[in-house]
């Protein structure tokens, strides 16, 4: 079982009105922004829409998943969020999760009352089960909440082919969680007539209120691994934090709009609020995104902060020979990082899809 705690992210509070675009620059230890306003706000958020392609309705009404599955995706996505900023784990579950492309939840749609045999079914829709083409199931889990218990039960899963399936359950602590990750590979292999069905038994005859979901993560076959963050990369601003805003001289405002040219090679960033996407009852976390970029001379000396190739030291002592002859050194990403989105898709199913080599983490010259 994944190991629960409630370490809460670092995040930055936002001072004054965040909604919106910004440009976001790093100087002197302090943090400028930029509104952007009119044709460039409504361009760069189409791009950003078209760029996550997340299965939401912006246009339609608000959508309500079910609180305990909320809850818990809430937690996974900020545990994965502290693993991947240096957090340590040893655990092959966790690692199953932060390899995984999607996660995906799945209320059942159907639990049925008490049987006569003592056991409960909980089906779940067909649809609920991975197509097997273009991905692949690194985990899978069934969630069950327990109301209803009076005294402490066993609580037995049936059809996973797994030991330790039987759980003692209390009124403390009413949740059982089962590894099913050989069941729904095995769904995904069939083809499925009738709704993919769980049966579980309680030690009492008392009738108990069972909610379950699954929880699967996928991992597309074509990916390779996820990279890691470095430390020195996770240390700077959060990925997901909306930019403070400072006010700022007219001189320096005025160096913000017109960078230096011989400004050296390095990281900056833009900023969208998912609010102004009309993202808000949709997106869970983050607040927006950080669209880091990268931009800047490469020309000699090369500082150690430049990154710069080897190559990139040759083309610009080239190019400073013979100009028209050859390009100079281009500032470009030199580490990338993956995303991540908590969201409710229309079909009010809670997913934490991750976007590879989608921020940079390091700018150089190449």
């Amino acid at each position: 079982m994944l190991f629960e705690f409630s370490i809460l992210l670092g995040f930055l509070v936002p001072r004054g009105d965040s909604k919106g675009i910004y440009f976001v620059e790093e100087r002197n230890g302090k943090t400028y922004t930029q509104p952007l306003t009119g044709q460039a706000t409504d361009k760069i958020g189409e791009q950003i829409r078209e760029l996550f392609n997340i299965d939401i309705n912006p246009n339609g009404p608000a959508v309500k998943a079910n609180n305990y599955v909320s809850t818990y995706m809430k937690r996974l996505y900020k545990q994965l969020e502290n693993y991947e900023h240096g957090e340590n784990h040893n655990e092959e579950e966790v690692n199953a999760w932060l390899s995984a492309d999607r996660i995906v939840s799945h209320m059942a749609q159907e639990v049925s009352h008490r049987l006569d045999d003592g056991s409960y079914s909980i089906r779940f829709a067909k649809e609920h089960v991975p197509a097997k083409e273009g991905q692949s199931i690194v985990r899978a889990q069934l969630r069950i909440h327990i109301q209803g218990i009076v005294s402490p039960v066993f609580f037995y899963i049936e059809d996973t082919n797994l030991p330790g399936d039987t759980v003692l359950v209390s009124s403390d602590d009413p949740t059982v969680v089962t590894d099913v990750t050989t069941m729904v590979d095995r769904w995904s292999h069939l083809q499925l007539s009738t709704l993919p069905i769980v049966t579980a038994r309680a030690s009492t005859n008392d009738e108990l209120k069972i909610e379950a979901f699954l929880v699967i993560a996928l991992k597309d076959e074509d990916a390779g691994p996820p990279k890691k963050r470095s430390r020195r990369s996770a240390s700077t601003t959060p990925i997901s934090a909306p930019p403070m805003r400072q006010k700022v001289k007219r001189s320096e405002s005025a160096y913000f709009e017109k960078p230096n040219e011989n400004e050296r090679c390095q990281r900056k960033g833009l900023y969208v609020d998912f609010d102004i996407l009309g993202w808000k009852q949709w997106v869970i976390a983050p607040e927006g995104f950080s669209a880091f970029y990268c931009s800047g001379d490469c020309s000699a000396p090369f500082s150690k902060e430049m990154n710069a190739t080897s190559h990139a030291i040759v083309q610009s002592t080239l190019h400073r020979v013979r100009p028209n002859s050859t390009t100079p050194a281009k500032c470009a990403p030199s580490s990338l990082g993956s995303y991540k989105i908590l969201f409710v898709d229309q079909n009010k199913q809670v997913q934490i899809k991750r976007y590879r080599d989608m921020v940079v983490d390091e700018c150089g010259c190449h």
